[in-house]
């Protein structure tokens, strides 16, 4: 055995420490002023490359003023992810282009935010949403990648209501001096249509089970044409009246309008809403490429229970418009790719809709429209009222959305 001398001995445990503390100092958190591995915290690193980040995630009108955006956390390009460091820059135009020029900026989260509000938009307006992550180095992403939102229209209350509107009509009276309520009161004597009830009316001369009334429900012209065949052909209960025309003529107004809004006991005052957050509807709203090369998008029903029609059978209650595009940012607000009415949500909650689809990629958004906003006849394209009336139509459409995205 050798010994090293007492002298000799200092020189190499001192060389053998600065060794050893540079070989820690290698490895980050390790060393001198460094922090455990082990400290759990999620910190940046001051990354000198750009974060990782796939770019916005969605854009969604929730209401005809407000957008809201979010998308998924970016990480550091290395080291530890850094998420809660991480802040982002929200860029919105008027369309795709100007999307991307640094202008657009309109606002800039706090650290590890991914969800913003965008408030007090213009109705009836498309948006163009940009989003990029920026870490604690002041490094940002240049993702360009695009998506769109498009604000409906204020909401239109319906307008008609049962009690205010239509009931008085059948105080109408004859020159002499019997109204409508003077036989048909729902007495056995009155015969058996009611008219001294909303649904005595919806039930016509039919029974609760079967309903026979004059009322087709969401055709004013229609259940108009059908009360005046109704009445006529029973000339000589109503003889009383052919010496006063106009007192039925007074009648047509009201009762067309109640039935072009879905012949409601109440004025409907909500628009449809589809209930995302309803556990019930988890799983029910998505979208794929079928085997034949169509699209295939599944949804569940809008609620709009003020609307809800006489019987709660929901076919026909809501008409449903399904608008796409190649991405989020291609998507034709104007022209739906496919267009369908409810079918009766007791026995089915969900529906389905296929059309054809001529790319590998597909964004789709769908949105309900009730009966008011259904009987707005919308003209050609070319038409000068074309988009006055567009937007009369869509006055009433739901104001929430999700994209359902597809790909071959």
């Amino acid at each position: 055995m050798h010994l090293l001398s007492s002298a000799v001995r200092p020189l190499v445990l001192a060389s053998a420490a600065l060794a050893t503390l540079a070989a820690l100092a290698a490895f980050p958190g390790c060393g001198p002023g460094g922090s455990s591995s082990n400290s759990g915290g999620d910190q940046g690193s001051g990354d000198d490359r750009p974060p990782r980040f796939s770019g916005i995630g969605a854009a969604d009108a929730i209401t005809p003023a407000d957008v809201t955006v979010s998308w998924p956390a970016a990480r550091n390009f290395s080291g530890p992810p850094g998420s809660s460091s991480m802040i982002y820059k929200i860029y919105r135009a008027l369309d795709a282009v100007s999307v991307l020029d640094e202008s657009s900026l309109i606002f800039t989260t706090a650290p590890g935010v991914t969800v913003f509000a965008d408030r007090g938009l213009p109705e009836f307006t498309t948006f163009y949403y940009r989003v990029e992550a920026v870490n604690t180095s002041g490094l940002q992403t240049e993702t360009n990648k695009v998506t769109s939102a498009r604000t409906p229209s204020q909401w239109m209350p319906g307008l008609v209501d049962y009690a205010v509107h239509v009931a008085p009509l059948w105080d109408t009276t004859s020159p002499a001096g019997n109204a409508c309520l003077s036989c048909h009161d729902g007495s056995p004597a009155g015969g058996r249509l009611d008219l001294g009830s909303y649904a005595g009316v919806m039930i016509g001369t039919g029974t609760s089970g079967a309903p026979d009334s004059f009322v087709l429900v969401g055709d004013g012209a229609a259940t108009w044409n059908e009360f005046l065949l109704r009445f006529t052909s029973n000339p000589l209960e109503h003889v009383e009246y052919d010496a006063q025309p106009s007192a039925i003529a007074a009648m047509q107004a009201p009762l067309t309008a109640w039935a072009d809004e879905g012949a409601l006991e109440h004025a409907d005052g909500d628009p449809p809403v589809f209930e995302f957050d309803n556990v019930n509807n988890a799983g029910k709203y998505y979208g794929d490429f079928t085997p034949s090369g169509t699209v295939s998008v599944t949804f569940f029903h809008a609620a709009d229970p003020e609307s809800l029609p006489f019987g709660g059978d929901t076919t026909g209650q809501l008409e449903y418009h399904v608008y796409g595009g190649v991405d989020g940012a291609g998507i034709d607000w104007l022209n739906p790719a496919a267009m369908t009415v409810s079918n009766d949500a007791r026995t089915s909650s969900t529906m389905t809709v296929e059309f054809s689809w001529p790319f590998n990629t597909g964004a789709f958004v769908v949105r309900a429209i009730d009966r008011a906003g259904g009987n707005v006849t919308v003209p050609a394209p070319d038409d000068p009222d074309y988009l006055e009336l567009l937007a009369l139509r869509r006055r009433n459409m739901s104001f929430n959305e999700r994209e359902i995205v597809v790909r071959r």
